[in-house]
């Protein structure tokens, strides 16, 4: 609110939180600019009733290459699986163009946990590696916006404490009340990865491949269907150029990102592939099930 109309134009806050209404609707009438609408910013239908209401109509429509869309959005993600389920549905959008990215590429800033930000940026040789370090790193540059310690102690920056004190019992020993959160900036890529309408696929091979991410490509292959053996040949065949080869000899875990665009095409391309691909219901039970 400090800042000149020239940068903000608009300030959309949502929040279905009763106890906390009484303290911000005020701000309405203090500055035009902010509309507050009591709704959850976690809920797809809130951003359908946004639009319906015309707060989203001067959000000017961008090329994905071209000038950044002149919409931001914010928010804190919570500190459980919700949050992170939230956090793959955010990312999940990008490649799609879908949600706020049908105005292009519009910059999150995130407010996240730790763990969370390590997930989305872990690369092969971490023990955090897993399906959602490579959307997130397919989609996304994420980078921190302010240092980690700017936001330390959790107790001076956020709220609840837990116990209400400045630590916590766990286990017998003491710890800082409050997980670390850490605040990132998100920015859609201009060179996608993940092709549009291609994310079904993508989907499918990171859940099936990371249930078994010790496993090598040449055994763990078979979780992807009956006859998914075939594929070896067109992942690791030695008359293949080197940029189109796959070593079908690295765990799964050791994939990197061009490893995984060649594995997901040659998926694409297997004229035997599943052809019910559908991960709604169990895509956010292996959040847990990697942990």
């Amino acid at each position: 609110m400090k800042l000149s109309k020239n940068k903000i134009k608009k300030l959309i806050v949502l929040e279905d939180g009763e106890p906390y209404l009484p303290y911000l609707k005020p701000l309405e009438e203090v500055d035009p600019r902010v509309k507050i609408i009591p709704m959850s910013g976690f809920g797809w239908p809130t951003y359908t009733a946004l639009e319906a209401e015309g707060l989203l109509d001067d959000v000017i429509r961008k090329e994905w290459n071209g000038e950044i869309p002149n919409l931001h959005f914010v928010a804190h993600v919570p500190n459980s699986v919700l949050g992170e389920q939230l956090t793959n549905q955010f990312i999940r959008h990008i490649p799609e163009r879908s949600w706020l990215f049908k105005y292009g590429r519009v910059p999150m800033s995130l407010l996240l946990s730790d763990y969370s930000y390590r997930r989305m940026t872990a690369t092969n040789v971490k023990t955090e590696y897993c399906k959602l370090s490579v959307v997130a790193q397919a989609a996304a540059s994420i980078k921190p916006a302010i240092s980690r310690e700017e936001l330390q102690p959790y107790k001076d920056h956020f709220h609840p404490l837990g116990s209400g004190s400045e630590v916590v019992e766990r286990k017998g020993s003491k710890r800082p009340a409050g997980a670390p959160y850490v605040a990132i900036q998100v920015n859609a890529l201009q060179e996608q990865v993940i092709e549009t309408g291609k994310l079904d696929k993508w989907d499918y091979v990171l859940r099936r491949m990371f249930v078994l991410k010790t496993t090598p490509i040449r055994r763990a292959i078979s979780s992807l269907g009956p006859g998914a053996y075939n594929l070896l040949k067109r992942l690791g065949d030695p008359d293949l150029p080197p940029e189109e080869r796959l070593d079908i000899d690295k765990k799964v875990r050791e994939l990197q990102m061009r490893d995984w665009s060649i594995f997901v095409k040659r998926f694409d391309e297997w004229p035997f592939r599943p052809g019910d691909l559908d991960i709604s219901e169990a895509i956010y039970k292996d959040v847990e099930r990697e942990k």
